[in-house]
Parts: structure tokens; C-alpha cells; sequence
């Protein structure tokens, strides 16, 4: 049974971010869905950070009412 190789990638952007006037993060899963990847999520962040900068957060909106 031949072995397969397991690969974690994280791709980061902004809802702004865009290819061709779509969104930039359903045309990198489609993308990958057409070269027959086996599974792939787009998470939205709330919060993070990297080594050299302060935690970001998004500005969220309250719709409660």
C-alpha cells in the first residue's frame, strides 16, 4: 500500500484580500480542491499574534439588539 505524505500549510488574509474580484480564500480552496487535495478549512481568526509583533484582534460588531 503505497504511503502518503501528510502536509500542514497556513496561508494568511484578510477578508479584503481578493483574486480576480472574488474572495481570495475560496480561490485558494478551489484551487485546491481541483488538484485533488484531500481536505482543506478556512478559519476565520479572531485574534493572534507572531514573534515579533503585539497580539491583533478584528473589530467585531455587537448585532445583538
Amino acid at each position: 500500500m503505497p504511503t502518503r505524505m501528510a502536509v500542514q500549510v497556513t496561508i494568511s488574509s484578510t477578508e479584503s484580500d481578493q483574486w480576480h474580484h472574488r474572495p481570495l480564500h475560496i480561490e485558494i480552496l478551489n484551487s485546491l480542491r481541483r488538484e485533488n487535495v484531500a481536505g482543506a478549512p478556512a478559519l476565520h481568526t479572531v485574534a493572534g499574534f507572531t514573534r515579533r509583533q503585539r497580539v491583533q484582534t478584528t473589530r467585531l460588531v455587537e448585532a445583538g439588539g
